[in-house]
C-alpha cells in the first residue's frame, strides 16, 4: 500500500521534478503555494509534511509562501530540499 504525499512547492519544475521521483512508491497530491498546502493538509490523509515555517506563528500573509524543506515516510527521508 502506497503512502501519501502532500507536495507543496511554488516552483513549477521543482514540483514536477519531485512528483516524477516520488510517484512510483507513492500517492502524490501537490499544492503550488502554502495556502492552498495548508487547505489540503486540513483535508488530506497525507502521511507526513515538513514546512519552512510554523503557519501558526508567522504572520497571515506570509502564509502562502511557507515551502516544504523535509518529507520522511516510513522513518526514510524521501524528499529534501
Amino acid at each position: 500500500m502506497k503512502k501519501n504525499v502532500l507536495l507543496v512547492e511554488d516552483d513549477p519544475a521543482l514540483r514536477m521534478v519531485v512528483r516524477e521521483v516520488l510517484k512510483s512508491d507513492f500517492n502524490i497530491d501537490e499544492a503550488d503555494n502554502g495556502e492552498d498546502g495548508i487547505n489540503k493538509g486540513l483535508n488530506s490523509n497525507a502521511d507526513l509534511v515538513i514546512l519552512d515555517k510554523d503557519p501558526r506563528t508567522v504572520a497571515p500573509d506570509e502564509i502562502k509562501d511557507i515551502g516544504v524543506m523535509e518529507t520522511w515516510m516510513d522513518g526514510t527521508q524521501v524528499y529534501k530540499a
